[in-house]
């Protein structure tokens, strides 16, 4: 699960939200399925790292989302490096190397690529992205939070990660 930690995640309660519905769709199939949380960005406005793995995949729990959501805030001036984060959970999914169980990105977003590009908004950089973890096999979905998110370019990045079309919270 790639989690968008920027600044605008403080408005509105998103990232209450954000936390209710984890806890409410993905704790209770963590028995059957392994799930992890990377944050971002991460570091820098920008950063992306593995360092923002704040969930190992596999040891989602309780405690750990709890943990996660009071310790990895969102970061007021944070920017939202969409592309980064998808080219790092992709990596991070690589690094596992388990080609016996289905690799899935889950992209959870309120905004629009901020980073690609000297920080000008770039719908290209994101789409490579989708483009290269389809490659490796992976499946992508796109979560748009609130208004500020490009329908456009979610449903795009939906698209090529085989899931069809994005979904709205």
């Amino acid at each position: 699960l790639l989690l968008d930690r920027s600044g605008s995640m403080l408005d509105d309660d998103k990232w209450g939200q954000a936390q209710r519905a984890l806890e409410g769709s993905i704790l209770p199939t963590s028995e059957r399925l392994r799930f992890g949380v990377l944050t971002f960005p991460w570091g820098m406005s920008c950063g992306v790292s593995p360092e923002a793995l704040r969930v190992p995949v596999g040891e989602l729990s309780a405690e750990a989302l709890g943990a996660l959501f009071t310790e990895a805030l969102p970061v007021d001036t944070a920017l939202t490096p969409l592309a980064g984060a998808i080219d790092q959970g992709r990596e991070l999914l690589n690094a596992l190397g388990d080609r016996n169980r289905r690799g899935v990105l889950i992209l959870l977003t309120d905004g629009v690529e901020t980073c690609a590009d000297g920080g000008a908004p770039n719908s290209e950089a994101p789409r490579f992205a989708a483009e290269e973890a389809v490659a490796d096999g992976y499946t992508l979905y796109t979560i748009g939070f609130g208004s500020l998110v490009s329908q456009r370019t979610l449903r795009e990045l939906a698209e090529l990660g085989g899931t069809g079309r994005e979904r709205r919270a």
